[in-house]
């Protein structure tokens, strides 16, 4: 049957080229080897992935699931990367939260290990206790899979060459809206955390629980009086970065400690939310010249991967 398909085949493409019927069929012929050959190359990547988890030796690091936003689990996902670059450790991708969003779901896609096909499987809550495991593992031989708890965070790698490859992964895959800054000022990104529209309960307990990622405004427009002077020979435009969904009113409360005309403050106009336009907001804070940041995550990231002249930390 295969034989006589690949006839009929053969057939097709011996019909006139000025016949409309021989340009479709050897199109759909050729759309029938190009969807086969892209099946047959997925399937052996999947195998292949497969059978890292299952045959290779050595010590494999991969991270804990677990709940969070955004900015966890990317400062995760890159301290988690940063050790398996220091120790020499293969890495095993688990999505989070928008990862499919990001350059780094093509590239990282691996099949989920199983604990079976390991001799030892350990929860890491410290680099210390990963140094002395790989000891143990060089010493007595097996295969380990580490698994990454949540709060480990590792950075002393994010410089040079991998700091480069990060900025690469953590890319979005599609077209963002970008943010319009003025291309002949010197441009500020503001980050201020108020914790969004959560009902007043719930507010109050997330801002109990992290009371380090809320810091005052008052920091920030103390920054923005140092700064500003130093940089005021060009124009400068301060961009807001917020959860806030009224952020014309913190513009207006910024603007009224500056008191400067050559200081234009800008934000999004209409649809701010805690949990909308996030990646925008992830780059657009990235693009900036400098940074006022809190201690929260998500401005951790773009304070990482941006190519700002100075980052401030309030």
């Amino acid at each position: 049957m295969a034989g006589e398909s690949f006839h009929n085949c053969s057939q097709y493409l011996r019909i006139p080229d000025n016949s409309m019927t021989s340009r479709r069929y050897r199109t759909d012929f050729f759309q029938s080897i190009w969807v086969s050959v892209s099946l047959y190359c997925l399937l052996a990547l999947l195998f292949c992935c497969a059978g890292l988890c299952a045959g290779s030796s050595g010590a494999f690091i991969t991270r804990q699931p677990w709940r969070g936003r955004l900015g966890d689990h990317l400062l995760s996902y890159i301290g988690t990367k940063a050790l398996a670059r220091r120790y020499n450790l293969h890495y095993l991708y688990t999505p989070f939260i928008s990862s499919d969003q990001f350059v780094l779901h093509d590239e990282e896609l691996c099949p989920e290990p199983h604990h079976e096909h390991f001799d030892r499987v350990i929860l890491l809550r410290s680099v210390q206790q990963l140094e002395r495991s790989e000891a143990h593992r060089k010493r007595e031989g097996g295969r380990v899979l580490y698994i990454a708890a949540p709060h480990l965070r590792y950075e002393g790698e994010l410089r040079g060459k991998f700091r480069e490859e990060m900025r690469r992964l953590i890319a979005p895959r599609g077209q963002l809206a970008s943010i319009d800054m003025p291309h002949d000022a010197v441009t500020i990104a503001l980050h201020i955390r108020t914790g969004g529209d959560h009902p007043p309960d719930k507010r109050a307990r997330v801002r109990k629980k992290s009371a380090h990622k809320f810091s005052r405004i008052s920091s920030a427009i103390g920054v923005l009086q140092r700064l500003v002077p130093r940089v005021a020979r060009k124009k400068v435009y301060i961009h807001i970065f917020t959860d806030d969904s009224n952020p014309a009113r913190l513009a207006q409360h910024v603007a009224s400690h500056l008191d400067n005309p050559d200081v234009e403050i800008g934000y999004r106009r209409e649809g701010n939310h805690y949990d909308a336009n996030v990646l925008e907001d992830l780059f657009g804070m990235m693009q900036c010249d400098y940074l006022i940041r809190t201690q929260s995550c998500f401005s951790a990231v773009a304070a990482l991967l941006g190519r700002h002249k100075k980052v401030f930390i309030y």
